[in-house]
């Protein structure tokens, strides 16, 4: 092999590491002047770089690495050589196992089809991990006809037409296209804004058209599918049959049967809901109230836990408003009123609101309370937590779903200011803006406030 290939191949190698020197740098530039063939090769060392370190969270390393040793197997035996002898100086320099996949590949001078097909896809959705602690990974491009083998966790998909997938592990699917996911096992909740509508989930035999507004659809391997619709309606097709679901309903078919009606049942769906709403993690006696219709929310009583229900979403900010807490910080209710702060609007913000609630529905009597502690931490920022009796009323029409009854306006909505008493109730804001963490204290009525996000 010729000289300057064996310097590249070792001046590459400690690019991957980035341990090239002011002198290994001058080398590198003379080399690829002279050389302009060697352009490639780092070109595709850049592309195929980002593109491994995109797709690692969504495949294991050991399927990559399957990939890349059959492809090596095809190579010309000079080609081979090349390969081996730059794996050797990596190996000696001890790189981790991304880069090392990533050197390897980048070194091949003639692009193979499957680097062509990837690189050459668009992007058509972000994707985020979401693991059992709650914990959020870095984003990541999902490219059209990504297939995906989700093991552990959970999985938010945002496409461009605005359009927001969840899907729980052990889950496998394609993201065939920008508004078309093919479902093979998993559980998965979409909610498409009207710029989505036509969103589409193929799963065996049977293509679930969204028409609007959220479902959810539990696939298993051997073929059996359920569907439910949350908000809005969709459409199913299976073969021949064309049924239309509305909200509240649920339909189920598996290889050896058409749809048929199905009870509607949502506890399959209360993490992938979350997570789809924007609910990260809650912690203490806070939990996300559990999937349903608009309707039936509006109407849930619990005096066992604090619920967080989604309400408007995707809202523009086109007016102001107005809320007792605005900025990060620790409030807590001692004195009769609280004041409250103007929030102007900005233009390009899209909202999204929440009513963190618990209603024990007038079982308590007398000078019976429940202590109530904990937090919920939601995916974007929060701008304002509104918590007083007439400031929940002024916003009820405006950021609950507009399907919602008006709340009544109880004078003892919200949180009581309980400036007379030892035990007050509190609540703070993270200084990330992302963690709202409360204390009610709660007798016969209910203790809410509304949460706004913004993104």
């Amino acid at each position: 092999m010729n000289h300057y290939k064996e310097q590249f191949e070792d001046l590459l190698s400690g690019l991957m590491e980035g341990q090239l020197n002011e002198s290994d740098n001058t080398q590198l530039n003379g080399l690829l002047r002279e050389h302009p063939e060697l352009l490639i090769v780092v070109r595709q060392h850049l592309e195929i770089s980002e593109l491994i370190s995109h797709q690692k969270p969504l495949r294991s390393s050991e399927h990559v690495i399957s990939e890349l040793n059959n492809h090596f197997k095809s190579l010309p035996r000079e080609e081979d050589i090349f390969v081996e002898n730059l794996f050797e100086r990596i190996r000696h320099r001890r790189l981790n196992r991304r880069l090392l996949i990533a050197a390897a590949v980048i070194a091949l001078a003639i692009p193979g089809a499957l680097l062509a097909l990837r690189t050459s896809a668009p992007v058509v959705a972000q994707a985020t991990l979401l693991d059992s602690s709650g914990n959020y990974s870095t984003h990541e491009g999902v490219r059209e006809g990504e297939h995906i083998d989700l093991k552990s966790g959970l999985m938010r998909l945002e496409f461009g037409n605005g359009a927001v997938v969840a899907v729980e592990s052990p889950a496998k699917f394609e993201v065939s296209s920008a508004k078309l996911i093919n479902l093979k096992l998993g559980k998965l909740n979409a909610w498409c804004p009207e710029s989505a509508h036509g969103f589409q989930v193929v799963t065996s035999e049977t293509t679930l058209t969204d028409i609007g507004t959220a479902f959810g659809i539990d696939a298993d391997p051997n073929g059996s599918s359920t569907f439910i619709v949350l908000e809005g309606s969709v459409k199913l097709k299976k073969n021949n049959q064309v049924h239309l679901l509305e909200e509240g309903t649920a339909m189920s078919t598996d290889q050896h049967t058409g749809l048929r009606n199905s009870t509607f049942e949502t506890a399959p769906y209360v993490r992938t809901w979350a997570v789809n709403s924007g609910i990260v993690k809650t912690t203490g006696a806070v939990r996300p109230a559990k999937p349903d219709t608009p309707e039936r929310l509006a109407k849930l009583y619990n005096d066992t836990e604090v619920m967080v229900i989604p309400e408007g979403r995707d809202l523009s900010f086109d007016q102001k408003i107005v809320a007792e807490i605005s900025t990060p910080g620790h409030l807590e209710i001692t004195t009769e009123t609280v004041p409250t702060h103007s929030i102007p609007p900005v233009a390009g913000l899209r909202l999204n609101s929440y009513l963190v609630r618990v209603d024990p529905e007038s079982k308590l009597k007398g000078a019976e309370h429940i202590y109530f502690q904990g937090s919920v931490t939601f995916d974007q920022p929060v701008i304002a937590i509104i918590l007083g009796n007439s400031t929940l009323r002024e916003t009820d029409i405006r950021f609950g779903n507009g399907k919602w009854p008006r709340i009544p306006g109880s004078h003892l909505r919200g949180l009581e200011m309980n400036y007379n008493t030892s035990i007050h109730d509190e609540v703070s804001l993270s200084e990330d803006r992302r963690t709202v963490t409360i204390a009610f204290q709660t007798g016969g009525s209910s203790d809410d406030i509304r949460v706004i996000t913004a993104k």
